[in-house]
């Protein structure tokens, strides 16, 4: 079989394909049991749709420990949400109709995970990449890093992720009518996905066609906040939160996935890359004295923004999410391993989103055939974007 770039990355989506597959049968082989072990219980759908969570959770680490990559668990923040709405609406209703609201959450999550899916599949470029986060972890832990990796990569976002969820399961379990908050919540919730979207569109365009090495993007809302991918998350699932408000007395508990998220960002994911960026860039000090952390905001003493419409490359340059989120990239790193022809290389991406779906990887192959990435080559690698 050949093994060129193209059907690597091809075979690396059919055994991530597979993998999700198989997890999805073990969390349906599972569920039902584990829902007559809490027979009785007023939420035994919920504990159960934990239990086949965690199950399903624990395939894809046994994946990710087979083929020696964490990066297996990637898309399953995104893939999670939408199957745990449909679970939860049949599991409480029992029937094919859904009340309005039901049907309204679940829209807007279906929308959040083709969103972040796709923009994860578009920037995944096979089996031989690794999350750097992934590579500081593993140089950390040393021996324990699989371990590390059980706990950490897999099963604490798994838990994070089904927190996050809870307010679908309350409003499966609500027949109230749509009210006001309704309409406020499907509004933050709608925001919240577009600035994501918006945030990491922009980004690729800038890290496909900035001219500097270490150039920082300054335009479009990053010119507000230094995360604002990461602030649309976080918003997405407090707009989740928000529909359960009118039944806020008993069901508080739903806010603890969208709390849990936020203070993983703020004390844990932002941080990372915050100092990963202080190391790397020298303008980034001063950039992040003027520019909000997180919430989008006026910078301290702005002047005008610069253009976000894209700029052709030239011969001196060219412009990694996941979930997440995230997911700020570094080109930096990707043209060191194009230039050493170097595909096995761990450290590719900076941050959270990737751009190697826009590389033409046939002319790729002819570029480093020639040896040289200069003059028209660099057009050659990085045709032009897309739209979302």
């Amino acid at each position: 079989m050949s093994t060129t770039p193209t059907t690597s990355r091809a075979r690396a989506f059919f055994y991530v394909t597979l993998a999700y597959v198989v997890a999805f049968a073990v969390a349906c082989a599972v569920v039902g049991p584990a829902r007559d072990v809490f027979t009785g219980d007023p939420n035994a759908s919920l504990w159960a749709a934990a239990i086949a969570d965690v199950a399903a959770t624990l395939v894809i680490f046994g994946f990710s420990f087979g083929f020696r990559n964490s990066s297996f668990y990637d898309a399953y923040w995104s893939v999670a949400p939408p199957l745990l709405a449909i679970y939860f609406a049949f599991a409480v209703d029992g029937d094919f109709v859904f009340p309005p609201r039901v049907v309204l959450m679940f829209a807007l999550v279906l929308a959040y995970a083709i969103r972040l899916t796709h923009n994860w599949a578009r920037g995944w470029s096979g089996l031989h990449h690794v999350d750097w986060r992934y590579v500081d972890l593993k140089a950390k832990s040393g021996k324990a890093y699989w371990l590390v990796s059980l706990f950490g990569i897999h099963l604490f976002p798994t838990v994070q992720v089904f927190l996050g969820c809870l307010p679908l399961y309350v409003v499966a379990s609500s027949d109230r009518p749509l009210g006001w908050v309704d309409v406020i919540a499907s509004v933050v919730t709608g925001v919240a996905i577009l600035i994501e979207l918006v945030a990491d569109n922009q980004l690729r365009r800038f890290v496909m066609f900035r001219v500097e090495r270490g150039e920082l993007l300054r335009s479009g809302l990053w010119r507000y906040s230094r995360h604002p991918n990461y602030f649309g998350e976080a918003l997405f699932w407090w707009g989740l939160f928000l529909f359960t408000i009118p039944t806020l007395a008993t069901t508080w508990w739903a806010g603890a996935g969208a709390l849990s998220i936020l203070l993983m960002f703020v004390f844990v994911s932002i941080p990372m890359i915050e100092k990963r960026s202080l190391s790397r860039r020298p303008e980034y000090a001063a950039h992040a004295a003027k520019t909000s952390l997180l919430i989008p905001w006026r910078p301290k003493g702005s002047r005008p923004a610069a253009p976000v419409a894209p700029v052709p490359a030239t011969e001196e340059g060219a412009a990694t999410s996941g979930r997440e989120p995230s997911l700020e990239l570094e080109l930096d790193d990707l043209l060191e391993d194009v230039q050493t022809a170097a595909p096995n290389s761990e450290e590719i991406d900076e941050m959270e989103t990737d751009v190697y779906s826009s590389l033409d990887v046939e002319k790729a192959e002819q570029v480093l055939a020639g040896g040289s990435l200069r003059g028209p080559s660099i057009d050659a690698l990085f045709p032009p974007l897309d739209e979302d």
